[in-house]
């Protein structure tokens, strides 16, 4: 998850993340599979791509049972779950 204000280094982070196999799950949030290689190359470019003074960036490793027992939803599965009255976490 980022939050970088200036549009040219937003674009070059994110097509860093893509070049990375990261999916873009939101707007300012990638998800990857990534090997422990990649996320030290992830954490030696950042400071090379961003301004650290102003921008952030947050990483948030899951391991790989951790990541199998998400559920991940669509809007229309969303949506349904709201009109049966259910909670969503």
């Amino acid at each position: 998850m980022y939050d970088i204000t200036e549009n040219k280094i937003r674009n070059r982070f994110i097509k860093f993340l893509r070049n990375l196999g990261c999916l873009r799950v939101q707007k300012s949030v990638f998800l990857g599979d990534i090997s422990e290689t990649t996320f030290e190359t992830i954490e030696h470019e950042i400071s090379n791509i961003i301004d650290l003074s102003s921008d952030s960036i947050y990483i948030f490793p899951i391991c790989q049972r951790e990541y199998r027992d998400s559920i991940f939803m669509d809007k229309r599965q969303i949506q349904n779950i709201l009109e049966r009255n259910a909670i969503i976490l």
